[in-house]
């Protein structure tokens, strides 16, 4: 057992779900991330749409599969947060369960 814990304190019972500002600072983060990811992919295409002349080094095969990699695993990552979303509401539901039936 933690030191200092003592069972049933206020202080010492979290939530799963909406604790602090953490996830807003994550969600910019997460934003960044993907941003920094991208980049590279999209720089040679904004010159090809904008018309410039690219140089004779870029691997359009290897463009295009980077960026529907890319694509795809955006997707995923939508998913898996969506898929932790809903499991950290089941678990915050079995704790508040155990809550309750503790104060019985």
């Amino acid at each position: 057992m933690a030191r200092g814990y003592t069972p049933g304190a206020p202080h010492v019972r979290r939530e799963i779900v909406g604790t602090s500002d953490a996830p807003a600072f994550l969600s910019k983060a997460e934003a960044l991330l993907f941003v920094s990811l991208a980049l590279p992919l999209c720089l040679p295409l904004l010159g090809w749409f904008a018309g410039y002349t690219l140089s004779a080094n870029v691997d359009w095969v290897r463009l295009w599969t980077n960026l529907a990699a890319f694509l795809a695993l955006s997707i995923l990552w939508i998913f898996i947060r969506k898929s932790n979303r809903e499991t950290a509401r089941a678990l915050q539901e079995e704790i508040d369960a155990l809550d309750a039936s503790r104060k019985k």
